[in-house]
C-alpha cells in the first residue's frame, strides 16, 4: 500500500509494508516529501529533501527547503486542525 505522485501507476517505488504504507510526493522543483506511519510506535514520520542546483549555495538550498517544509506540512497536514505538534526546528 502506498502512493508515489511521479510513478505512472501511482504505486510506490520504495519498499512498503502493510503496517507502514508510504506516500511520496515529488515536486517540479525537485523536492521529495515522504510520509509514513511508524511500524513500531504511535508516530507519523516524514522525510523532505531537496537537491540544490549547480552553483547554488548550501544556504540558498536550505532556505528553499525550509520554505517547502513549512508549506508542505501546513497545506497537507494542517497540524493545528488535526492536533499535530509541529517540530520546534520550524
Amino acid at each position: 500500500p502506498g502512493y508515489d505522485s511521479q510513478a505512472v501507476d501511482k504505486k510506490p517505488t520504495l519498499p512498503t509494508s502493510s503496517s507502514s504504507p508510504m506516500i511520496t510526493f515529488r515536486f517540479k522543483n525537485g523536492c521529495v516529501a515522504q510520509f509514513r506511519a511508524s511500524g513500531t510506535e504511535p508516530k507519523f514520520k516524514y522525510y523532505i529533501e531537496l537537491r540544490g542546483q549547480p552553483g547554488e549555495s548550501r544556504d540558498e538550498v536550505n532556505k528553499r527547503l525550509n520554505t517547502m517544509v513549512t508549506v508542505i506540512l501546513e497545506e497537507l497536514l494542517h497540524p493545528s486542525e488535526n492536533g499535530l505538534i509541529t517540530p520546534s526546528c520550524l
